[in-house]
């Protein structure tokens, strides 16, 4: 029993590590403005479910698309934040200078997006 506790702990930890060595990464990518193409979510169990944010963003005349995972909300929590995310107009978007099609949205540069963006999940 306690093998399998430890177990989910260092998964955890892992997981952690995973999702703030990304947006480290991240943090010194360029930004772009960008928009939201759509939202929808992806069941995670029972009345929670994952947001799921797909957005564009254009480099030099070619358009990419990225996507983002929130962290599990609950699904009236979801509902709600449909009319929020229908109506934000710009998002900022930090992509791979080396790679454009490599995207991330990070909380800190749209803090108008109402849900905690799950790095480990995209």
């Amino acid at each position: 029993m306690g093998g399998f506790f430890a177990d989910v702990i260092l998964r955890s930890i892992i997981k952690n590590l995973r999702g703030e060595n990304r947006v480290e990464n991240a943090l010194s990518w360029p930004i772009v403005d960008g928009k939201v193409s759509m939202l929808s979510k992806g069941i995670e169990s029972g009345d929670r479910v994952r947001p799921h944010l797909v957005f564009s963003y254009e480099i030099i005349g070619e358009t990419f698309y990225g996507a983002a995972v929130g962290a599990p909300i609950d699904l009236e929590q979801f509902n709600r934040l449909i009319d929020v995310i229908n109506n934000i107009g710009i998002i900022r978007v930090r992509y791979d200078s080396f790679d454009p099609g490599s995207s991330r949205l990070l909380n800190q540069d749209n803090p108008e997006i109402p849900f905690e963006i799950d790095h480990d999940m995209n």
